[in-house]
């Protein structure tokens, strides 16, 4: 069977890692000279002991979720015990890859799935650097999700007029991309990229409350973000909007939807 480190050749991670890093899964030294290489030799390593975990600044799983018969339990353990800005960096399989690649289907960890668990159990950053169609490599840093500049300014960005019912339109956030959308009882944003494989979803087919992402066709809750079909995909972000009624004016800002008690 074809081993990712077959199809891997070197590793892109921005900002570099360093510090002590130790490396879990399949063909553990080829990975460790990839992300040796990656962090232009500022990383240290040691064997992976997961006694050791808190004293590690980053840990790289490499096929480690889809060659565990526990997968779940053996991420929360990880999860747990690695100390506070420390970093997780996962490769595996992508869950719905071609099967000609990778184990058998139910044996593969799916991305969407990962980043929601990760940011439960505290990794409040948690980036894909490359979404391959056959393999994912997941960047998670342990710690409160970053701000992203000026989330308590608003933006005017349209007219109520340019929004009827069932419509929306890409705006620009400085210098983010946002889709507002009207749901035909209330205005939203969210984010323009589709959280599970990159799509535009400003070009996906738009019902009410749902939008479904033109590249596979995934469905998400554009009020609450869940998503719908599957439903074990990553969450969709959102921004939060206020209208201003007596200009009739949409503004939107980079902070997420205030959450209103049923």
């Amino acid at each position: 069977m074809t081993k990712l480190s077959d199809l891997i050749t070197s590793l892109d991670i921005k900002p570099e890692p360093n510090g002590l890093w130790s490396v879990m899964g399949v063909n553990v030294e080829v990975f460790a000279q990839h992300l040796h290489t990656a962090s232009r030799n500022r990383v240290r390593f040691q064997p992976y002991h997961p006694s050791e975990l808190t004293a590690l600044d980053g840990l790289l799983l490499a096929e480690a979720l889809s060659t565990h018969n526990n997968p779940h339990l053996l991420l929360q353990q990880i999860t747990e015990h690695l100390k506070p800005a420390s970093t997780l960096l996962i490769i595996d399989w992508q869950a719905d890859g071609p099967p000609t690649y990778g184990p058998d289907f139910d044996a593969r960890f799916k991305k969407g799935w990962l980043s929601r668990l990760l940011r439960e159990w505290g990794f409040g950053q948690v980036d894909t650097l490359e979404h391959h169609p056959v393999y994912y490599v997941v960047r998670a840093i342990k710690g409160p999700s970053p701000s992203l500049a000026h989330t308590d300014t608003f933006v005017e960005v349209a007219h109520l007029d340019d929004l009827p019912g069932n419509s929306m339109q890409t705006v620009d956030v400085f210098g983010h991309t946002v889709v507002i959308a009207n749901t035909g009882q209330e205005i939203v944003a969210f984010d323009q990229t589709c959280p599970h494989a990159n799509g535009k979803l400003d070009k996906g087919l738009l019902r009410r409350q749902n939008i479904a992402c033109p590249l596979h066709g995934y469905i998400w809750n554009i009020i609450s973000g869940e998503p719908l079909f599957p439903d074990d995909e990553d969450c969709l972000r959102r921004y939060c909007v206020k209208i201003n009624e007596e200009q009739q004016k949409i503004m939107v800002s980079l902070a997420p939807p205030r959450r209103v008690d049923s």
